[in-house]
C-alpha cells in the first residue's frame, strides 16, 4: 500500500507539485530497469500457480496488487493473449470475480484515444467475458 499511495497511485489529489514530480521521476526509472515487466511477470506466476488451490485470498492481493499499477505501465504488459486470457478466465470464478474485474476495468479504464480503446475492448472480449457471467461480477 505503501508505494501505491506514495509511487504509483496518479489519482492523489493532496500531492503537491514536488510530489508530484518525484513520484513521476521514480515511476520513470522503474520503468527504465524494466521493474513494470518484472513485477507483472511475478504476479501473474502466482496466479497461474495458485488459481486452481484453495488460496483465493493469495491469488486476489496478486491481482489487486496488479490493478493500481496498470494505469502508467506498458498496455502491452498487461493487455496480452497470457494475462487478458487469465482475467477474463477468472471473471468466471466466484473467489476471484472481483478482484479480476478490477484488473480489467483498470486495462479499459487506461485512457488512451477512444478508437484504440474501443478496438482493444474488442480485441480482448471483454463485452463477451462480461456478457457470459451468470452472477453480479461484484
Amino acid at each position: 500500500r505503501e508505494v501505491d499511495a506514495l509511487v504509483v497511485a496518479r489519482e492523489l489529489t493532496h500531492r503537491n507539485n514536488a510530489e508530484r514530480a518525484t513520484a513521476t521521476t521514480i515511476r520513470d526509472r522503474m520503468r527504465e530497469q524494466d521493474v513494470p515487466a518484472t513485477l507483472v511477470a511475478a504476479l501473474m506466476h502466482v496466479v497461474h500457480t495458485y488459481r486452481d488451490t484453495r488460496d483465493a485470498p493469495l491469488v486476489n492481493r496478486a491481482l489487486l496488487t496488479l490493478r493500481p499499477f496498470v494505469s502508467w505501465i506498458d498496455i502491452e504488459l498487461v493487455a496480452n493473449e497470457r494475462v487478458s486470457a487469465v482475467l477474463l478466465e477468472l471473471l468466471g470464478v466466484r473467489a476471484h470475480r472481483c478482484a479480476a474485474a478490477a484488473c480489467v476495468h483498470e486495462i479499459v479504464a487506461k485512457g488512451m484515444p477512444p478508437v484504440a480503446k474501443l478496438a482493444l475492448i474488442d480485441e480482448l472480449g471483454v463485452v463477451d467475458a462480461v456478457a457470459a457471467a451468470t452472477e453480479p461480477l461484484c
